[in-house]
């Protein structure tokens, strides 16, 4: 038995061995040169600045900004915002006497909010000019508004602290700030002639809106002001009952997201407008900040040197923008905290045609064991190369216009609070770089 087995073994290692396919070379003299690819790696030379954004667009926004927040290492970053009130229904009537028993400006609450939060004194002004829809408004506009706030003058400090809805028994229970307005305010709105109330062009003619901002206390918090979500309540009662009438910012309502910026002294040359005199070299630090804020704007100097180096025939495999946080520390402690300062959760690609700043689907996380955002560009990096070329498609860029500039922008600028300081290109082998890997 034994013998048997030894002679099966014997006799299936010699099949294995006698099928199996001989290493040959035979052929690789006669192939081109071009079916054979080198694999090549390197880190280009990229300029990157920070800039302010001068030409954000304010306008039609689904949730609006309120409050200040200080970034010990940005500055401070007022928001505010503009709106239309419409009315929920045209041709109201009062009734007869009726009387102003109160009057709120509610905003519902979205349950986000930055920065660490005191006790904010609210003010509410009349727009002194109505919002055109055929106009541009960027985020800086400084709308003109009638003297005087509407806010009730007994209305004391409030906590706009983010609150979110609770949900009982199935009923959901929606979250506002609510603010007090003068009742002498709502009862002006009663006696007005019937006809401002016949449509929303007559009324919005009549009252242009409001400006909602706040004089005093540190922090800033979302509210919702799309879908009706966000009302100014009128109570009253006449001879016949006691109700109430609702003036809505809706999705119709034009509105605007405003920001003032004041940057701490290291970027003071960022606190004027000019584009091409404001900005900070990024050999150092680099600065990116939502509320209208900063941007990176990134040139790649290397990349048509490769190209010129390696020929039009080169293929990108990966590359990668690598952007590592700064931690600032002061013997040993950070200076600031994150829970009030929390860095962007994302950072996108955007390209700047002409005016506007446009965001592409390119964008990276914050990952916090490499404490970096790690931007994947190699679908870009191919096109800008093809682009210089003039070979092959170039994809996002049109061969018949010039190279848009490349900017790193924070998520939803004009509606966001978020920065983050990175490292300059300059500091050391682990700050700002991309490494690029190729074949030809």
């Amino acid at each position: 038995m034994i013998k048997n087995l030894v002679w099966l073994a014997l006799v299936a290692s010699l099949i294995f061995f006698g099928c199996k396919k001989p290493g040959s070379s035979i052929g690789l003299d006669n192939l081109p040169d071009s079916d054979f690819f080198t694999l090549g790696t390197e880190t280009l030379d990229i300029d990157i600045v920070t800039v302010r954004e001068n030409a954000l667009d304010s306008k039609q926004r689904s949730t609006a900004l309120l409050g200040k927040v200080f970034h010990p290492r940005i500055g401070e970053t007022q928001a505010l915002f503009a709106s239309q009130l419409r009315l929920s229904s045209p041709n109201q009537v009062f009734g007869d006497n009726p009387v102003a028993d109160s009057i709120q400006l509610r905003l519902r609450h979205t349950g986000v909010g930055y920065g660490e939060f005191s006790q904010h004194k609210i003010e509410v002004r009349q727009l002194a000019d109505s919002i055109v829809l055929d106009s541009i408004y960027y985020t800086s506009y400084e709308p003109e508004a009638l003297h005087g706030s509407l806010v009730a003058p007994s209305h004391p400090p409030v906590s706009i602290q983010p609150v979110k809805e609770t949900i009982v028994n199935s009923d959901t229970s929606a979250a506002y700030l609510t603010i007090d307005l003068d009742t002498g305010f709502g009862q002006s709105l009663l006696d007005l002639d019937p006809e401002i109330y016949s449509s929303n062009d007559n009324w919005l003619e009549y009252f242009p809106g409001i400006v909602v901002s706040s004089t005093s206390g540190h922090g800033a918090t979302r509210f919702n002001i799309s879908s009706s979500a966000s009302i100014m309540r009128l109570y009253y009662h006449n001879d016949e009952d006691t109700t109430y009438y609702d003036f809505e910012i809706s999705e119709y309502s034009l509105r605007l997201n405003l920001f003032y910026n004041n940057y701490v002294s290291a970027l003071d040359g960022l606190n004027a407008f000019e584009e091409d005199s404001a900005y900070v070299e990024g050999d150092k630090l680099l600065y990116v900040m939502g509320g209208g804020g900063l941007n990176l704007r990134m040139n790649i100097p290397g990349l048509e040197a490769l190209e010129d180096s390696i020929g039009p025939d080169i293929s990108i495999q990966k590359a990668e923008l690598v952007l590592k946080v700064d931690e600032e520390v002061n013997e040993g402690i950070q200076v600031y905290s994150d829970r009030f300062n929390p860095k962007s959760a994302e950072l996108y690609l955007g390209l700047k045609n002409d005016m506007f700043i446009t965001p592409t689907n390119v964008f990276a996380e914050y990952n916090s064991s490499e404490n970096t955002y790690n931007f994947i560009l190699t679908g870009v990096i191919q096109d800008m190369l093809n682009y210089y070329s003039g070979m092959g498609p170039s994809g996002t860029f049109d061969p018949s216009e010039d190279l848009p500039d490349l900017y790193i922008i924070p998520t939803n600028p004009a509606e966001s609070l978020e920065g983050v300081v990175l490292k300059g290109t300059g500091v050391d082998e682990n700050s700002t770089k991309l490494v690029v890997t190729y074949s030809h």
